[in-house]
């Protein structure tokens, strides 16, 4: 959930943006780079934090909710706040429990120039995803995450998602050592079969890719194959003795991709 927005009004701009944005979710990262924009009809909207997808040439999200409710809370949170600036937005209290954070990276077959390993998503309790997170190799063997930035016109490089605090740094931290350090295996299943599996068992697997638009791409901890081998069968009803597609943690898998909803 949105446990804390600013919103800061512009008095001029050339591109329709009347405000920029900034929220915190579930007390873990804040996300900067939000445009409240107006459309030609008058009618206000949100524009997420993009980046340039060299490959397609296309701008992409790379923070944005889920599910149609949490879409909904982001656009009312930031209008609200908008509308009713001296209202007081810090909902932090209202926030229980530890922020879960699910990291998802694709490992390269080797290190780059630069040291990094892979890239991918995290997720954000259910509901948020961040694109463009980094796997970095240390000279002495660790693992450093860098999340997205941008560069501005004056040369430095600032954040457009960042933890929230020191403890959320390590916590994020660890989730990406522990992924990158993960032996995984991999598998295909039909749309039908990855459903069932997503309703049912969603604990069980990563989801990687669904390049052909028959088949999804899912990873799994090595040592949990035959569990999910097992559950894939019964949802399947197809006999699935043979061993899924094995691979370390240095083996390259496509970066998970979550899709999100259309405005």
């Amino acid at each position: 959930m949105i446990t804390d927005v600013n919103v800061f009004p512009l008095t001029y701009s050339n591109n329709n943006t009347v405000a920029l944005a900034s929220v915190i979710v579930d007390n873990a990262v804040a996300v900067n780079s939000i445009a409240v924009k107006r459309s030609q009809e008058g009618e206000l909207y949100l524009q997420l934090p993009q980046k340039l997808n060299k490959a397609t040439g296309k701008y992409e999200d790379i923070f944005f909710p889920i599910t149609k409710e949490a879409r909904d809370e982001l656009n009312s949170k930031i209008f609200d706040k908008l509308q009713n600036p001296d209202k007081n937005m810090d909902i932090k209290e209202s926030f229980k429990g530890e922020p879960n954070i699910d990291v998802n990276i694709a490992r390269y077959q080797k290190p780059l120039e630069n040291g990094k390993i892979g890239s991918g998503t995290m997720t954000v309790g259910d509901s948020y995803v961040v694109k463009n997170v980094s796997a970095y190799q240390r000279p002495d063997g660790s693992t450093r995450y860098m999340l997205p930035k941008y560069k501005s016109l004056s040369g430095e490089f600032k954040s457009i998602v960042a933890p929230s605090s020191p403890e959320m740094h390590q916590k994020i931290g660890n989730a990406v050592n522990a992924e990158v350090n993960t032996q995984y295996s991999y598998y295909s299943v039909d749309n039908q079969t990855f459903k069932k599996l997503r309703d049912e068992a969603p604990e069980m697997f990563k989801q990687c890719s669904s390049s052909d638009g028959k088949n999804v791409k899912i990873k799994f901890p090595t040592e949990n194959k035959a569990e999910v081998l097992n559950t894939l069968a019964k949802l399947s009803g197809k006999n699935l003795s043979a061993p899924a597609q094995a691979a370390n943690a240095a083996t390259a898998a496509a970066p998970a991709v979550a899709t999100a909803p259309r405005r």
